[in-house]
């Protein structure tokens, strides 16, 4: 199987107030002098930081498209610019049955809010995906991690997903479902959550094979979303 089966959103009115209306009034009459015919107001830099904090409190996934204000042109440097170099560490992401290690950059946005920004470059301006969502991070129709199947099913309707049990398991197929358009841009996992799933529900629904949603060992053990995984480009 390929990854998966393939592999930000962001003074004159006070002078008047603070004015009362005979002093409006008398000022209006006076002519101009020199200096207030001749001065025009310097002009203000922009205020970014307002714009920043808004992009960096952001916790919208639009796969294909964005990731709060992270997109696909979005570089290492461009992570610090929005969430400041002390939310960031350099890491590495193992692909998956160990096929390849890529260089990755955890944000660290404590526990709800903090992601991984997987790169296709060691220079990290290549951005590959986006993945390891704290729960606050929900798509347009609220998919988020820890989600029970019965919600997912609420959201997609009857789907496949991949047998649990190996590195490719538990992954939701989202073709021929309501979220089809995400297929190949949003990869959803989940994991067995019954404490108690019968030894037998568990090996009926394990290995490589495909099974529904509605399929009864599988609602028997429980599985919640673990993981969302926002790709940005295709491996080569």
């Amino acid at each position: 199987m390929k990854r998966v089966i393939t592999g930000f959103i962001l003074l004159s009115g006070l002078y008047l107030v603070s004015c009362t209306p005979s002093e409006v009034a008398s000022e209006e009459a006076l002519p101009p002098t020199e200096s207030t015919a001749t001065t025009t107001p310097a002009a203000q830099t922009p205020d970014t930081s307002t714009d920043l904090e808004a992009a960096s409190n952001d916790f919208l996934i639009v796969p294909g498209e964005r990731v709060g204000p992270i997109t696909r042109e979005t570089t290492a440097d461009d992570l610090v610019d929005l969430f400041g170099e002390a939310a960031l560490t350099n890491t590495i992401w193992p692909g998956p049955e160990g096929a390849f290690n890529l260089p990755a950059t955890e944000v660290n946005l404590g526990a709800d809010q903090s992601f991984l920004v997987v790169w296709l470059d060691e220079a990290r301006t290549e951005l590959f995906s986006v993945t390891d969502f704290g729960s606050d991070w929900k798509t347009p129709e609220g998919l988020s991690v820890g989600m029970p199947l019965s919600e997912l099913e609420a959201i997609l309707g009857p789907f496949q997903l991949s047998g649990f049990g190996w590195d490719y398991g538990g992954y939701a197929f989202l073709e021929g479902t309501r979220l089809a358009e995400y297929q190949g841009k949003l990869y959803v996992r989940l994991s067995p959550s019954a404490a108690e799933a019968a030894e037998e529900d568990m090996l009926a629904v394990s290995g490589e094979g495909v099974f529904s949603s509605d399929n009864p060992s599988v609602q028997a053990i429980a599985p919640t979303v673990v993981s969302l995984d926002v790709e940005f480009r295709q491996l080569e």
